[in-house]
């Protein structure tokens, strides 16, 4: 494996955490985010389609969203600017951690990337004045096939950091956990 990754397991089975090696001069930075030949096995066949950046404010809640069968999609995600709060909730019913989330924290500092498989739901809050997230995807994002559980759901008991939080209505108006998974 390469030095200049280190990859962290997650408390849900095949999430990992991946920290890279930043490169520093008087130029700035430089941090590999993602090579495909230096991945843990269960993404040995991720082929990444689409990459998309979201711009934030403050206290932005985005999620918590998954794909459907038809479009299953992994996911890297990566605070390229700012400080969220990233939650991944295991939605994967045959699995020991089923229903169960993780809180990661992410930054543009750290050059972290989250490692995130199909089966699992995810979101973020904005902790810092603003931030700018890339998210890598395996197949193109299609809204008919996402799916919304409300980031407020008392099943999941997320501890979102506390504030005016600013959501979609989608989002606001979103599932409880127990509507997809009863």
């Amino acid at each position: 494996m390469d030095q200049s990754k280190s990859f962290k397991k997650s408390l849900l089975d095949g999430v990992w955490l991946c920290n890279s090696k930043i490169h520093k001069d008087e130029r700035g930075s430089t941090s590999e985010i993602f090579n495909a030949t230096m991945i843990p096995s269960n993404f040995d066949k991720l082929n990444i389609t689409q990459l998309l950046i979201a711009k934030n404010y403050k206290n932005v809640i985005r999620g918590l969203h998954f794909s459907g069968l038809e479009n299953p999609q992994f996911k890297l995600i990566n605070c390229v600017q700012g400080v969220i709060l990233d939650v991944v909730v295991d939605l994967r019913t045959n699995s020991k951690t089923f229903g169960k989330h993780e809180v990661f924290l992410l930054d543009s500092i750290n050059a972290e990337t989250l490692m995130i498989p199909e089966g699992f739901g995810h979101g973020y809050q904005v902790i810092s004045e603003g931030a700018i997230v890339q998210y890598a995807l395996q197949t193109n994002f299609r809204f008919e096939d996402e799916f919304v559980i409300n980031p407020f759901d008392p099943t999941l008991n997320v501890s979102w950091h506390t504030g005016s939080y600013i959501l979609s209505d989608r989002d606001k108006n979103g599932e409880n956990f127990n509507y997809y998974f009863k």
